[in-house]
């Protein structure tokens, strides 16, 4: 923890508070000393490191009483508690839902996900139909190999009851971008235990019309930073004009705060045609970008859920995907490179027909794409 940078270590510990010791252990210090670590978690290994995690999140809760304040999960285990009672169990079979469906499970932690079996009509049955990717929760968001959606279920008879569906088609990319991302999603996958490969036997339904706009991904290295920043636009543009698209439908998408800021700058003095996403999944900007005749600007942790004809993305190079520590032992570095994984994958598939990733020379390409520059799935392009 000493030894460790801040950027790296504060969503360790927000994960280990809100999905270990608020979600799994119920705020409970004994049951929390029973719950093994996770491989691409906080590395607490013994009893001393979970008591030393504890009383850092005996002083967040500290912190949060004096400033009179609460975070999402103390709003759903409250929820939670409310939907327990013996009046909503009476008012469930007028208010409650004859079926619920769910889309993008995977970015619900286990807190979130035991809300949806109190909202049914019946005690009895639930009628909840949900889809998941799991390789786009980054690290553990619940989604860890000993945990599932059907272990919320209250008893085993309705946990016997759950079908589960593996989807092969994905009808949104072409067959280069599912190559592609199948490169992403297999490299490195042994690092993780929890690690499921959703693209394995993916496959493309594409029209001829729709092929005629696919190109098979590239990556282009650009001699500085600042090169690759103004190469960005035109590159975009090149895009547009060889799927004859709206700006609107092509998003830039940045892989390092450092260079957001710089290209979110530079665009607003040059009145550059941009427009920002700030908020994970948005339609509206997407709607006004589109209206607007505006590029998509924005960070990998926000284009989710969003669907483009092509995408660009920046920096995607050694040391910057996944980040490199100055201390080359971190204990973070399981996490981060999960993360950049998860990322890579979620904004590689944001695009229909075509990908373009932009690096630096001297950093060379990201260690996640030489599998794919390998076999073939990413021309490099000089």
């Amino acid at each position: 923890m000493d030894n460790e940078e801040d950027e790296f270590k504060v969503p360790l510990i927000q994960h280990e508070i809100s999905v270990v010791i608020k979600g799994r252990a119920k705020e409970n210090l004994d049951t929390y000393k029973g719950i093994p670590a996770i491989p691409s978690a906080l590395p607490v290994s013994s009893e001393g490191d979970k008591a030393f995690v504890w009383r850092v999140y005996e002083r967040y809760r500290e912190q949060l009483v004096a400033g009179g304040q609460f975070d999402t999960d103390d709003v759903v285990l409250s929820a939670l508690s409310q939907l327990s009672t013996p009046i909503w169990r009476r008012r469930r079979a007028r208010d409650g839902f004859d079926a619920i469906f769910v889309d993008e499970t995977h970015l619900f932690n286990m807190n979130e996900l035991s809300i949806f079996h109190h909202l049914t009509r019946s005690e009895k049955s639930f009628p909840i139909a949900f889809a998941v990717d799991r390789s786009q929760a980054i690290g553990d968001r619940g989604w860890a190999d000993d945990i599932d959606v059907t272990s919320l279920m209250p008893s085993s008879e309705e946990r016997s009851s759950s079908t589960t569906i593996n989807v092969k088609g994905i009808f949104r990319c072409s067959p280069d971008i599912v190559n592609l991302a199948f490169s992403i999603t297999s490299s490195g996958a042994s690092l993780f235990t929890n690690f499921q490969d959703p693209m394995a036997l993916a496959h493309s339904n594409m029209t001829f019309e729709e092929e005629k706009k696919a190109k098979r991904p590239y990556y282009i290295d650009y001699s500085t930073d600042a090169a690759m920043l103004d190469a960005a636009l035109s590159v975009a543009e090149e895009m547009r004009i060889s799927m004859s698209a709206t700006k609107g439908d092509v998003a830039i998408v940045v892989f390092d705060e450092a260079l957001f800021h710089d290209i979110e700058k530079s665009s607003t003095e040059e009145n550059r045609p941009v427009e920002i996403l700030k908020h994970r999944g948005d339609p509206e900007v997407a709607r006004r970008a589109k209206s607007a005749g505006r590029f998509v600007l924005s960070l990998p942790d926000y284009v989710g859920g969003l669907e483009f004809d092509g995408v660009v993305l920046v920096g995607v190079d050694d040391g910057r995907v996944p980040p490199s520590p100055n201390n080359q032992h971190s204990q973070s570095k399981a996490y981060l490179t999960f993360a950049a994984h998860n990322k890579l994958y979620v904004a590689v598939t944001r695009a229909r027909y075509q990908v373009a990733i932009l690096g630096v020379q001297a950093r060379g390409p990201s260690a996640i794409l030489k599998s794919a520059l390998d076999a073939g799935a990413l021309e490099r392009k000089l």
